[in-house]
């Protein structure tokens, strides 16, 4: 089987994504006021390139890009590790559950967010095992508010992707 050739425009966009990515992401550091809008703002960069036809696979490459390059030169591991597990990859978990029945896609949605809040949870409960924040009452509230949070997240990401691709002029920067 023929491995499948990228184009050398696919390839720079791939690769402009990923330092903005990364950029967005260090920019947490200096303005942590807007952890989650930065955040917000890195993953549709994923989503961006999924929708515009660029292999999974090239766009997953990316990620991997720059979820190391965000541990490296990141030195707060909560923001890579918020990347890493909720934010990143959902732009591919996005484009994959686009073509299904309503159900469907939501299901898949909801188990990407249970999985990823899931994992960051026994990663920050394993790192912060004595702090006094997972004894406080809270934390009982968080699931609530996560849920809320991220439907407000796929209305917000579904609104900018079709937005994005009305515009003839920025599609065709993506796009062939």
């Amino acid at each position: 089987m023929a491995a499948a050739k990228i184009k050398t425009k696919q390839l720079a966009m791939l690769s402009i994504s990923a330092a903005l990515q990364t950029g967005l992401l260090a920019l947490c550091l200096v303005l942590p006021t807007i952890k989650i809008s930065m955040l917000f703002a890195s993953s549709l960069f994923n989503g961006l390139m999924c929708a515009a036809g660029y292999k999974k696979r090239h766009v997953f490459m990316s990620f991997i890009v720059v979820s190391v390059l965000s541990l490296i030169l990141i030195p707060n591991y909560i923001i890579p590790a918020a990347y890493i597990a909720l934010f990143g990859s959902y732009g591919i978990i996005h484009i994959f559950s686009a073509g299904k029945r309503p159900l469907i896609k939501q299901l898949i949605r909801y188990a990407y967010l249970a999985v990823g809040t899931a994992a960051l949870f026994l990663l920050f409960k394993s790192l912060f095992l004595a702090s006094p924040a997972f004894g406080a009452p809270y934390v009982y509230f968080a699931p609530p508010v996560i849920i809320a949070g991220y439907f407000v997240f796929q209305i917000l990401y579904d609104k900018l992707l079709k937005e994005f691709f009305r515009n003839s002029y920025l599609r065709s920067l993506l796009s062939e």
